[in-house]
């Protein structure tokens, strides 16, 4: 299965964009789904190719920084769902 870890407390927002409103979050460590296809955020210039990755966890569905901008330093560990119990 596809799903990860948090590996610092992170937000999930409504929508794939750094601005965008934040609905729950992850500590770090808890686990999650990976529900589909990440995108790459493309403005504004700050936050160009932050990647964002749609997940659910405790029935909220959203999305999470899976980077930092530039693709930079991992914010999840990808893992199999089995392994977490998800």
């Amino acid at each position: 299965g596809n799903c990860g870890l948090a590996e610092r407390n992170l937000a999930i927002n409504a929508t794939p964009n750094s601005g965008g409103f934040t609905i729950g979050g992850l500590a770090q460590g808890q686990g999650f789904r990976i529900t589909g296809t990440s995108v790459i955020q493309d403005s504004p210039p700050s936050q160009v190719g932050r990647r964002w990755t749609p997940i659910r966890r405790y029935g909220v569905t959203g999305w999470i920084s899976e980077t930092e901008p530039g693709g930079r330093l991992g914010n999840v560990r990808r893992i199999d769902c089995a392994a977490i119990g998800l």
